[in-house]
Order: C-alpha cells, then structure tokens, then sequence
C-alpha cells in the first residue's frame, strides 16, 4: 500500500500517512470479516481515493488541459480475472 509517487511537501506527510494507514486498516477489517481478497483491494483503494490527500478519485489531478481524468484496474491473481478503465472523466 502507497500514498502515491512524486514528492509530497512535508506539509501533507502526517495526513497522507493516516489516510495510508486507514486504507490498510480498512483492508484488513474486510479480510477479517471473511470476504475474499480482492474485496478488500478494493475496500483499500476506494478508501484512498475517498482521501481528496491523494492524487486517486477525489484529488486526481488535472490533464494538461485541466479536465479531471482517472485510471484504474484490478485484477484477480488466482484467476486471472481483470477489469479497467482510462481517461475517464
């Protein structure tokens, strides 16, 4: 689990590592709760994209000509199974 690449100002640190820790947090209560894997992948990921902290969902970051547009995937491992979408807006 990441925040994110690129350099984040010491400013954003503390938030960025709770919203880290709360995405993980939030994985770990689905696997405990006996759902599979991948629903707590994507528990995770919506958590940090719930998160405006992150540069995901409600924080993307604009194109170059200033539209919001998102990527996104997932896929199961055991079976090979993927879905995706880019540059949606």
């Amino acid at each position: 689990m990441h925040g994110g690449a690129g350099r984040w100002p010491k400013a954003k640190h503390l938030k960025g590592l709770r919203g880290v820790r709360r995405a993980a947090e939030t994985g770990m209560e689905t696997i405990q709760r006996g759902r599979s894997a991948i629903d707590a992948v994507e528990a995770a990921v919506v958590s940090l994209e719930d998160d405006p902290t992150f540069n995901a969902g409600t924080g993307s970051t604009l194109n170059l000509l200033g539209e919001v547009e998102m990527d996104a995937a997932i896929m199961d491992g055991t079976e090979f199974q993927l879905g995706g979408v880019a540059l949606v807006r």
